[in-house]
C-alpha cells in the first residue's frame, strides 16, 4: 500500500514516502480532526492509531495518508481514504 505525506491544515496529498503492508484496524480515540479533501467518489476517515494484522503499532512521525482500497456495494463504488495524524 503506498504512503502519501498529508497536510491537514489543507487536505492535500503530498509526495509518497513509502510503501507498507495494509494495516489491519485503526482508529481516532481522540477525535482528532483535520480538513479531508473533497474528492468524487472518495470517502476519508481521520485515524491516530494504526495496527498491522499482528496488533502491533505502525507509527509514523508527521501526517500521512494512505488509500484501503475500493469497496463496492451493489451499484455504489467508493474510495476508502485514511488521513493518519499523529500523537
Amino acid at each position: 500500500m503506498k504512503v502519501f505525506e498529508f497536510d491537514p491544515a489543507t487536505g492535500s496529498r503530498g509526495s509518497l514516502i513509502c510503501e507498507i503492508a495494509r494495516p489491519d484496524a485503526f482508529s481516532n480515540r481522540s477525535g482528532k480532526t483535520c480538513v479531508l479533501p473533497k474528492m468524487p467518489e472518495s470517502d476519508w476517515t481521520v485515524a491516530d492509531k494504526l495496527e498491522d494484522r499482528r496488533g502491533n503499532a505502525v507509527i509514523f512521525d508527521r501526517p500521512v495518508c494512505f488509500c484501503m482500497g475500493q469497496w463496492t456495494a451493489g451499484a455504489d463504488t467508493t474510495w476508502e481514504w485514511v488521513a493518519y495524524l499523529p500523537n
